[in-house]
């Protein structure tokens, strides 16, 4: 056999497989592609009364939040209360109905008789409280549709009780004359 025979022969058969290959991509990129591209470059408007395609309902509008006992509803890193103490988590807007948050015009006596901005200080203690927290309700007393929670806990804590404390704790600090 002659000294380059080989490598020529080595040369043809790769030649030939690679044309082999290509064939066989080929053939089963055409046997499998589809109609219209899946991914477009451009935004594509969808029109909604010709779509097919079945829509399933978001966990809001099933009401499925949690479990079959339980509402869970992640707050917003930064609620905004109103002036009812609603918040915005999940999308919507949410009261917890056990906690009574007073207006931010608000001005409450300490038992000494010293007047304190009662509204404003509680108002920014339970917007803390509710940032980014994931509230746990019971479903029992909650209204999922209204927006409206009840008996609710962060991290196992009821979040009335936790309001209540504050408010004892601001009283006794501003009867001490601490502000």
């Amino acid at each position: 056999m002659r000294p380059g025979a080989a490598r020529a022969r080595r040369g043809r058969l790769s030649a030939l497989f690679g044309v082999m290959l290509g064939a066989t991509a080929g053939l089963v990129a055409a046997s499998t592609a589809p109609a219209a591209p899946l991914w477009t470059a451009t935004p594509t408007p969808v029109d909604r009364s010709r779509e097919t395609r079945e829509r399933l309902p978001s966990a809001l509008d099933r009401g499925d939040l949690g479990d079959a006992d339980t509402v869970t509803v992640r707050v917003d890193r930064h609620p905004q209360l109103d002036e009812a103490g609603s918040f915005r988590g999940e999308g919507r807007r949410w009261t917890v109905t056990d906690v009574a948050i007073p207006s931010p015009s608000r001005l409450c006596t300490t038992a000494d008789g010293a007047r304190w901005a009662c509204g404003v200080r509680l108002r920014a203690r339970y917007s803390r409280l509710l940032q980014g927290a994931r509230l746990v309700c019971a479903r029992a007393g909650s209204d999922v549709t209204a927006g409206r929670l009840a008996d609710c806990r962060i991290k196992g804590v009821a979040v009335a009780e936790t309001m209540a404390a504050l408010e004892d704790a601001l009283r006794e600090s501003l009867a001490a004359g601490r502000p």
